[in-house]
């Protein structure tokens, strides 16, 4: 979504209120009232710990909002939800991009960006390091299951738990207290005890890998039990707290088991989900006003280039090998397509072609209104952004993105107030340009296609449909204009998160079924 209230989410805060119907705020760490040494119950000790790590690392609860409520947050279809936020590197450790051997654990190889693949290889390289340096790095807090056949409760992972057991913290409040906060503890066995916690903290990123890696096990498991028939991997946007990820990604998964339900009953569509939730605006009055834009574009090409790439190259695409007939779908809204994108063209930095070994590709990749530069598809790339996609577009068989000139957030950055302006790909501006263009259009670059109010394709004057597209193999940007055209309620950017009804349900059906299926 877009921000568009000046008070802090008061919409989102409404919202949620409603939905935990008068839930008070967890409690900290001086509840409750009862002997010092007694052991927490259960729920007291949960929001005691999520306190202690909020305040120790910086955190957010609009980030793990299903860690503060886990019987309340929860996805209506099989499969796994992963949520990021981002914690002083100091702290929690950080990724590595130097040095690295294949299979070594937090590390993102930047020399295996090739020269001779790509003449900007320098270029990409720097941009690619820049990116990953920063004060707080992106982790791994939490990632919870969902679904028949595999056992959600406990979490598969949850930080907010296994850092105190794994450094041996006591249950109970006074040894909560030294090891959570700013003041310096003043007894001998309190020191010892924060420096065993502040030790295990320096392996938070490490552990998040160990997370991220050890659920292809629990998918396969998921997969083969369900006889499913695609993995399908979402993510959200810039400014989307983790309740509203929760809602988006329940109903549009709806609107497209829907569409597949009411037009092709007979037509076999069984996915498994997986939806990431990442800090994606700054929890303070800069973010009211926008200030956090250009740093949350740099925060989605970093979790790209890191978790959602680890996901894909270690998780998903692993699973998918040995079974072919499982399809992969990544759908993206915004910069969630930034993300997705990024991350299904940066399997060199893991690898994916190391030993002679031809790279899975992704089978297909859907952005909504997308909040990245076209130029990364282009062999020239633009200013100050080289064609990074360019050289491994060959990760992705079908890529195909929504456009509107109605999304008034993408034009900002294409069109109106930015000085070096940005070709973003759901920008209407971009369809038209290219469309025109004689290097892009006919047997250029990229494909076109034009929607009708319901979201099918019109094919009218010749114009191409969703198997037209997938028959080709280059990028297709489809003019969305007659669906995505309206506010969504207690958004900005006018059109730009127009996205979840039955109408795009239609459209991204379509398309996987054009893609991805054969009847």
């Amino acid at each position: 979504m877009v921000r568009k209230y000046q008070s802090k989410h008061w919409g989102s805060l409404i919202a949620l209120v409603l939905l935990l119907s008068g839930c008070a705020t967890p409690p900290g760490i001086d509840l409750p009232d009862g002997e010092p040494q007694s052991r927490l119950r259960d729920q007291d000790l949960r929001n005691a710990r999520i306190r202690c790590l909020e305040e120790t690392l910086e955190l957010s609860s609009w980030f793990h909002m299903a860690v503060v409520h886990p019987e309340t947050f929860r996805l209506r279809y099989p499969g796994f939800f992963i949520g990021i936020e981002k914690a002083p590197h100091e702290l929690v450790g950080e990724p590595v991009t130097s040095g690295c051997e294949l299979g070594d654990v937090g590390c993102y190889d930047l020399a295996a960006i090739d020269d001779q693949k790509n003449g900007e290889g320098v270029k990409i390289r720097k941009k690619i390091a820049k990116r990953l340096d920063d004060r707080k790095s992106q982790i791994v807090t939490h990632i919870l299951a969902f679904g028949e056949g595999i056992d959600s409760s406990p979490p598969h992972y949850n930080l907010f738990d296994s850092v105190f057991i794994k450094a041996g913290i006591p249950d109970n409040v006074d040894d909560l207290r030294e090891v959570c906060g700013r003041e310096k503890t003043h007894t001998d066995a309190g020191t010892a005890l924060r420096k065993r916690f502040k030790d295990v903290l320096l392996d938070t990123y490490t552990d998040g890998w160990d997370a991220i890696t050890t659920l292809r096990e629990r998918l396969e498991i998921l997969v083969d039990k369900n006889s499913a028939t695609h993995i399908v991997l979402f993510s959200t946007g810039w400014n989307t707290p983790q309740w509203e990820s929760f809602v988006n990604y329940n109903d549009l998964m709806k609107n497209i088991e829907l569409a597949a339900a009411n037009n092709d009953a007979n037509v076999r569509f069984k996915p498994i989900f997986i939806g990431l939730s990442w800090p994606s605006f700054w929890d303070n009055p800069l973010g009211d006003l926008g200030g956090d834009m250009l740093n949350k574009k740099n925060d989605a090409d970093e979790i790209g280039l890191t978790w959602a790439n680890l996901l894909l190259q270690e998780v998903i695409l692993p699973v998918k090998k040995p079974r072919p007939e499982v399809k992969t779908v990544l759908i993206g809204h915004s910069f969630g397509a930034r993300i997705l994108s990024r991350a299904a063209y940066s399997g060199v930095l893991l690898g994916d072609d190391q030993n002679g070994q031809t790279p899975i590709p992704v089978d297909l990749l859907i952005g909504l209104q997308g909040a990245f530069s076209l130029d990364r598809y282009r062999p020239e790339g633009g200013f100050n952004n080289p064609g990074s996609y360019y050289p491994y577009r060959d990760r992705v068989t079908h890529a195909i993105f929504t456009t509107s000139t109605y999304d008034k957030a993408v034009a900002l950055v294409a069109d109106e107030a930015w000085i070096l302006k940005t070709p973003y790909v759901g920008a209407g501006s971009t369809f038209k340009k290219t469309h025109e263009s004689p290097e892009d259009g006919g047997q250029g670059l990229f494909n076109h296609a034009w929607l009708n109010p319901d979201g099918t394709f019109d094919t009218t004057q010749n114009r191409p449909d969703a198997a037209w597209l997938c028959a080709k193999s280059r990028i297709s940007l489809v003019n969305a204009d007659l669906v995505v055209r309206a506010n969504q309620p207690g958004t900005g950017g006018w059109a730009h998160s127009d996205i979840y009804d039955n109408e795009i349900g239609r459209f991204i059906w379509e398309t996987i079924k054009a893609c991805t299926i054969t009847e």
